[in-house]
């Protein structure tokens, strides 16, 4: 992340404001008027589909490193990889540890097949998922962000046709797992997805909240929540309000002091998040908080 132009500190509040009895915190000075639009990450925000794509990768790129590593050293590697480039296109991650692979002199593997590699695992997670929902095994409201309904409830009541749901994957596949999770009746076709930028390097959150913000042709706000830096850095660098959600990544490996909600927390903080949360648990105040900045 030290490529991007994070505010970090600045405009933080002394001391963050706890609302009292909530889990809603108050990290930095917000300005909710004019906000016209409700932007929403899907993966981590709402939908809790790839929970466990940490750990695909981990064993996954830890196989591949290990030809040139013992595999604990590997493992070490891939995490702190993970860990260095997480919110960064798949491809540019696998890329950084690809190119170290290379420095430790073994036979050169293309990045697209890194990726190939963990994608089709990953697909068969998400496949399995979706199939257990259809079978009845898995009700669809067990792979949401706790709370997520009612929000979206109260966030439609205010911004009616105006919620959009973005992803850096394929639109179909956003569009499918929206209409899988029962959250069409809040988004209708207003599915944002990078789909082909024709660079599998490009910022797909950046690419999303520039365009939204060009097309609107008001002059109003986004509010956008988001639990990975992108999407909050973009729309704090687009004057918007930022509301950041401290899902957990499901590592394996927290207890090695990877990827872990503290971090998560601080990456948030560090991108521009006005508001922190770890779920919708609170929406009422939460709702009272970002549009009447109300911390009673």
């Amino acid at each position: 992340m030290s490529n991007f132009d994070l505010p970090g500190e600045l405009g933080l509040l002394d001391k963050p404001i706890k609302i009292q009895d909530t889990n809603i915190e108050i990290v930095r000075d917000f300005d909710p008027s004019q906000l016209e639009f409700a932007l929403f990450d899907f993966d981590g925000t709402l939908s809790r589909e790839r929970d466990g794509w940490v750990n695909l990768m981990v064993a996954s790129m830890s196989a591949i490193m290990s030809e040139v590593l013992p595999i604990e050293q590997a493992r070490i590697a891939v995490l702190e990889n993970i860990e260095a480039n997480i919110g960064l296109p798949t491809f540019t991650g696998l890329r950084k540890l690809n190119e170290y692979r290379d420095e430790l002199g073994w036979r050169r593997i293309s990045t697209k097949t890194l990726k190939n590699i963990y994608n089709d695992q990953l697909l068969k997670m998400v496949d399995q998922k979706r199939a257990d929902i259809k079978d009845g095994v898995l009700d669809h409201s067990e792979l949401v962000v706790f709370g997520t309904y009612f929000l979206l409830d109260e966030i439609k009541k205010r911004y009616e046709d105006n919620m959009y749901v973005a992803s850096g994957s394929d639109k179909s596949a956003v569009a499918e797992s929206v209409d899988l999770l029962e959250m069409t009746k809040y988004f209708g076709d207003r599915v944002l997805a990078a789909g082909d930028l024709g660079d599998p390097e490009k910022c797909a959150k950046k690419h999303i909240i520039e365009e939204l913000v060009r097309d609107k042709d008001a002059h109003g706000k986004i509010l956008t929540f988001g639990d990975g830096f992108p999407e909050i850095l973009h729309t704090y660098h687009n004057g918007g309000v930022c509301v950041g959600v401290i899902t957990s990544d499901c590592s394996n490996d927290e207890h090695l002091g990877y990827l872990t909600i503290e971090k998560k927390r601080k990456r948030l903080m560090d991108a521009g998040a006005h508001i922190i949360i770890p779920n919708y648990k609170n929406t009422p105040a939460l709702i009272k908080v970002i549009h009447d900045k109300d911390f009673s």
